[in-house]
């Protein structure tokens, strides 16, 4: 009984891939028949494929991208390379202030973090972040870029007191005054007297 041993390695670190799927199609009656499994924890699938002779193979596995063949030797050595997902990251400032990074788009990694700050000009305060429609009023954090990423971060200015003029004097009343307390059919009422 012919089987065929794959070993499944991700070809940027080398280590086993555990899931991988592998169809083999074997030559039948003039034909073809497929044989299929997956790799274990170790990278490794072994198929069996009865009495029939492997005439090709293709190996799949999300995030990377797929391999095929031609006639396997019973012992085969597959390394499949990943698919580096990347991601758009948009920042906007509005009036007010800018941002780190700077106002711009740029392209991650999935899974990359990064770090955000709203930076308010003088004369202005941080408000809010809109990232992807859904507000934040943290002023600054770490971002993990799992998805395509809008944000905006807005000012609103900073409203002052205005001074009192430098020749200012309060005015100050003070007179002397008693209070006198008349009850009138059981309610009381009162005066005040100067």
């Amino acid at each position: 009984m012919p089987a065929y041993v794959f070993t499944v390695l991700d070809a940027a670190t080398a280590s086993p891939i555990e899931g991988a799927y592998i169809l083999l199609a074997c030559r039948f009656d003039g034909g073809t028949i497929p044989f299929d499994g997956h790799t274990n924890s170790d990278g490794k699938a072994t198929i069996n494929t009865l009495d029939f002779a492997c005439l090709s193979w293709y190996i799949s596995k999300s995030n990377y991208e797929s391999q095929s063949g031609t006639s396997p030797s019973t012992y085969t050595t597959v390394y499949l390379i990943p698919i580096v997902v990347t991601f758009t990251l948009t920042i906007v400032a509005a009036v007010g202030g800018t941002t780190d990074p700077a106002p711009g788009s740029y392209q991650y990694e999935s899974g990359s973090e990064v770090f955000i700050s709203a930076n308010p000009q003088d004369g202005y305060e941080f408000d809010y972040w809109l990232i992807n429609g859904v507000k934040t009023l943290a002023r600054q954090f770490w971002l993990t870029i799992d998805q395509n990423i809008e944000m905006t971060a807005y000012f609103t200015t900073i409203t002052v007191p205005p001074t009192p003029p430098p020749d200012y004097t309060p005015i100050v009343v003070v007179a002397a005054a008693s209070l006198m307390l008349v009850i009138v059919g059981g309610i009381a009422y009162y005066y005040l007297v100067m």
